[in-house]
């Protein structure tokens, strides 16, 4: 799965050591064009992932814990994806859910131009 698949939960697990369920967004576009609506909408499925209480039917175990949503990036985000970043995110505590991102496995690739 990829942030191009709105409508699909791509990384869902807890972590043992915190508790903290992980729902996780795998990003592989660069920063430009219509991404930061691509990854809105993504963002908006999880919301909705969570506010339905379908995480609780895909991880049973995830009920009374914290939830965060983790954007995995390959490329090193903008000042607007940073931008973006702190809306999403002050708008996901009101809403009870954390939001973090970081660099994929390999940490960020330079974009091509």
């Amino acid at each position: 799965m990829t942030v191009e698949q709105t409508s699909v939960v791509d990384i869902a697990y807890i972590d043992r050591e915190t508790g903290i369920v992980h729902l996780g967004v795998t990003d592989h576009l660069q920063w430009d064009g219509e991404h930061l609506l691509v990854l809105q909408e993504k963002i908006n499925c999880y919301l909705s992932f969570v506010e339905s209480g379908e995480v609780f039917a895909t991880l049973p175990e995830a009920e009374g814990k914290d939830i965060q949503i983790e954007l995995i990036t390959k490329y090193k985000p903008t000042e607007e994806a940073l931008h973006f970043f702190a809306h999403a995110e002050a708008f996901l505590r009101q809403e009870g859910i954390g939001f973090a991102h970081r660099a994929g496995p390999g940490g960020y690739e330079a974009a091509e131009l």
